[in-house]
């Protein structure tokens, strides 16, 4: 929980667009050095489960973020066709497949639905958050 107060003062003094990227961008480094990549099945014996963790899958890593940061969960399809979670934070992409934050217009991969914190889908798991 320190890291989530520490990272939300670090938010609250953008005074610019460069400085809110480089916050971004320290929470993200930050999130990429702790994360380990596990699948759902390997550590839950389920095809698919969410859980805002550094340990688990790109769904874990983007509820993760979006504790420290908010924002929208994204569903894209990568460029190999693989369905994926990202974290949309103002103009700017939170990606456990991408080592720094990078702009949502520069997004490679293909959106398919955005879901902000308000959407009903997501209502019941903020709930347990």
């Amino acid at each position: 929980m320190k890291l989530i107060a520490a990272s939300l003062l670090v938010l609250t003094s953008f005074t610019s667009h460069a400085d809110e990227l480089a916050g971004y961008n320290r929470i993200q480094n930050f999130a990429q050095d702790l994360h380990h990549y596990v699948s759902d099945q390997e550590q839950y014996g389920q095809l698919d489960k969410w859980a805002a963790s550094l340990t688990g899958d790109c769904e874990d890593y983007a509820l993760w973020v979006r504790m420290v940061v908010g924002g929208d969960l994204v569903i894209v399809r990568t460029q190999s066709n693989e369905l994926h979670m990202v974290l949309k934070v103002n103009d700017y992409v939170f990606d456990n497949l991408s080592k720094d934050v990078y702009k949502f217009a520069d997004m490679k991969h293909k959106l398919i639905v955005v879901y902000p914190d308000n959407h009903p889908d997501l209502l019941e798991f903020n709930k347990r958050m």
